[in-house]
Order: C-alpha cells, then structure tokens, then sequence
C-alpha cells in the first residue's frame, strides 16, 4: 500500500501478471496460428487501468516497455526497428492507446450514466 496514493503498485502488478501471462501463452501455444487472439483477449485485458491517474513516469514507461517485450517474445521478432510498425504489422496497439482508450470509455460511460433516486 502506498502512502502518496499512486498507482505504481498497482502498475507493477499488472506488468508481473503481464509477463506471467505471456510467459504462459508461449509456453502452451507455441506453435499456434490464433496467438493474437489469444494476446489481446488474455493479455491485453486490462480492467482496472482506466483508473491510473496518479502514477511516475518512469512505472508506466516498464509497463510499456515490458508490453513491447511480451508481444516480440510471443510473435518471434528479433529485430530491433521501429515497436510502432511491428505493431502495426500483429494488428495491435501500443500501451499507450490501452490507455487512453479505456480512459476514454471510462469516462463516457460514467457520463453517460444517470442515478435516478426515488424517495418513497
């Protein structure tokens, strides 16, 4: 538990579970041609970050970096070119789109939800 109220423990955490996870994935579908499936849908599935406001730079930069090595692990790319084209070639995107699009549906859901309180 943090004192400041950061999220970087909660950052840390998901980019264990991230590793973990793909780790998992490699070792059991190896061969496999739905691994992308299989990626966004096990491992990209973030819940909570839609809810990291309050973190360090230098947390959130590991957990991209730390994507980028999970993804190049799991679909074999050792060269060291652009993260951004390999990612446009798998069809997937970077961790800072995850971000910003569950923000982004965060807060339209939240928006978008009235609370009607009826007193009887």
């Amino acid at each position: 538990m943090c004192d400041d109220l950061s999220d970087n423990d909660d950052i840390r955490r998901e980019f264990k579970n991230l590793l973990v996870r793909t780790k998992m994935l490699i070792s059991r579908f190896y061969k496999c041609y739905v691994k992308l499936t299989l990626f966004k849908s096990f491992c990209m599935a973030l819940h909570d970050v839609a809810l990291w406001k309050k973190n360090s730079f230098a947390v959130f930069n590991k957990f991209r970096s730390c994507n980028n090595r999970c993804i190049k692990k799991l679909f074999e790319d050792h060269r060291h070119d652009s993260m951004c084209g390999f990612l446009v070639d798998v069809c997937l995107p970077t961790a800072n789109t995850v971000v910003h699009n569950s923000c982004f549906l965060f807060s339209q859901l939240c928006s978008a939800v009235t609370v009607t309180v009826t007193v009887t």
